[in-house]
Parts: C-alpha cells; sequence; structure tokens
C-alpha cells in the first residue's frame, strides 16, 4: 500500500494477483478492497464478491465479515439479513473484534426495521 515508496496500484494489482494463484486469502481480501474502493480500477461490486468467497472459504474472518456486511447492504449481492447475521456470527467465532460491532449494527437495524408488532416492509430477511 505505499509504505515508504510512491503507491502504486496497478502493481499492487499485479503482485495481488500472483499471491492469490497460490491461495493467499490477504492478497484475495486485499484485491476485493481494490475493487470496493476503486484503487486504480473501476468500483466493481460484482468483482468483490467472488474475492471474498475465496477468503471466506479459508475462515479469513475479515472476509467472512465483509461478506456480511455487502448482504446487509445489498451491494453486488442480493440482500439478506440472515446471511449478514450468519457471516458476522461466523467471523466472531473467529475472533474477529469488529464483527461484534457489525452484529450490534445489524441487530439494531434488525429490530428497529421489524418491531414486535409486525415486520416493516423493504428488506428482505
Amino acid at each position: 500500500w505505499g509504505k515508504g515508496v510512491a503507491k502504486d496500484y496497478e502493481r499492487a494489482m499485479v503482485a495481488y494477483k500472483v499471491a492469490v494463484e497460490g491461495g493467499d486469502a490477504l492478497s484475495q481480501c486485499q484485491i476485493s478492497y481494490v475493487y470496493l474502493t476503486g484503487l486504480g480500477v473501476a468500483v466493481n461490486h460484482q468483482q468483490v464478491r467472488p474475492w471474498l468467497e475465496k477468503a471466506a472459504a479459508q475462515d479469513d474472518p475479515y472476509a467472512i465479515n465483509a461478506l456480511g456486511a455487502m448482504y446487509f447492504q445489498g451491494k453486488g449481492v442480493t440482500p439478506s439479513w440472515r446471511s449478514a447475521l450468519a457471516l458476522s456470527k461466523r467471523a466472531i467465532e473467529l475472533g474477529y473484534p469488529r464483527a461484534v460491532e457489525h452484529m450490534q449494527t445489524l441487530t439494531v437495524a434488525i429490530q428497529e426495521a421489524d418491531p414486535p408488532h409486525g415486520p416493516a416492509s423493504g428488506h428482505p430477511r
């Protein structure tokens, strides 16, 4: 990420792609982040998901939590609170501290949208 040298996102992407050929979960997450933020490439949520899924398949807690966020927000995937909650729970089980915050946010959002007197419309569960 340009520590000590000029940032060169194109070269970084080449390096990440070499590393992912060996199945490196961190590089898979980095590629997903590049597509999510548009660092040196066009923002492309459809490219974020497959890279996160590859890292998540290796039990990378960051990737699992990020997939949960995608399902909650509906970016690049069909929105699903159930999937978001399940993924956040798994990231917590793997010891990822930010997943706890994510789970709290999800819980509040669900409670606000689905009060005890009946479901709110708008977000699939």
